[in-house]
């Protein structure tokens, strides 16, 4: 990808090439998916991280060519891979919690909003609380908790939420 004469081998090698915060985004979101996996959800987890991974990138293909100068491409990824990270926490602990997501054939994104009423709990707050518990950036944290209600954001954020539900609107209509 890079155009390299050579193999690159070592971690040590790959960071320059790809940057610390990049590198920093990959194990953040590994971490995520480790936390958050399990063998019952193999097939949700699954889903979730893949469509995660989508809207991530395009963030941060929204923050690089249409905002690069208020936004991040970097922070803009981590948003995207960590704004529905609430989810897979609900699904842990309430056992049928966005369910249609283990179906093997399904495969419509389930009305979380409707799930959070359904177990009075809200993906976006637990998703919150673990950003904020992982020290993830304040802006990180603020677009989490508000990315289904941008006029919740404050003032650093509201440009991420926005791109993040495009990003979303895209994915939506890809799928």
């Amino acid at each position: 990808y890079y155009g390299l004469q050579t193999k690159v081998d070592l971690v040590a090698q790959a960071i320059p090439l790809i940057g610390l915060q990049q590198t920093l985004n990959i194990v953040r979101a590994e971490a995520l998916k480790r936390v958050t996996g399990g063998d019952q959800l193999a097939l949700a987890h699954s889903r979730l991280h893949e469509r995660a991974e989508t809207i991530a990138r395009l963030c941060s293909i929204i923050a690089t060519h249409y905002l690069p100068e208020y936004l991040s491409p970097d922070l803009a990824y981590l948003i995207g891979q960590f704004h529905d990270c609430g989810v897979p926490i609900l699904m842990r602990h309430y056992p049928y919690y966005c369910a249609s997501l283990n179906m093997p054939a399904n495969s419509k994104w389930p009305d979380v909003q409707a799930e959070d009423r359904h177990v009075g709990a809200d993906h976006c707050d637990i998703g919150y609380r673990l950003a904020r518990d992982w020290k993830l950036s304040n802006t990180v944290c603020e677009a989490i908790r508000s990315h289904h209600a941008i006029e919740q954001a404050d003032d650093d954020a509201r440009g991420y939420v926005a791109a993040l539900q495009m990003a979303m609107h895209l994915y939506n209509r890809m799928t």
